[in-house]
């Protein structure tokens, strides 16, 4: 298929809206995730393994993709709350 890749971004929601999750190079974690599935990750050369990227580069690049990451952090309230301690119905508020 000869289709351009899309451009994704992925980021942690663990710090919630008022903070920066990390993003990821395209040999780790998530970003690797995205590259194996034929993404064009827009922070493979930015961040060498995890880390939190500028907001106004996700802006320039635009991506095709953006991905919040959600997880369990009990210390965290405002975090992109998923997993075994919540619901649909909860992560829908977040």
């Amino acid at each position: 298929i000869n289709k351009p890749k899309p451009t994704v971004y992925i980021e942690t929601g663990n710090e919630g809206p008022e903070g920066l999750g990390f993003a990821y190079s395209g040999n780790v974690a998530w970003g690797a995730l995205a590259t194996q599935v034929g993404g064009d990750l827009i922070t493979k050369d930015v961040v060498q393994k995890a880390g939190p990227v500028n907001p106004e580069f996700i802006l320039e690049r635009n991506p095709d993709i953006i991905m919040i990451i959600g997880s369990y952090w009990p210390k965290k309230p405002t975090s992109m709350r998923l997993g075994f301690d919540t619901n649909e119905a909860k992560s829908q508020e977040l």
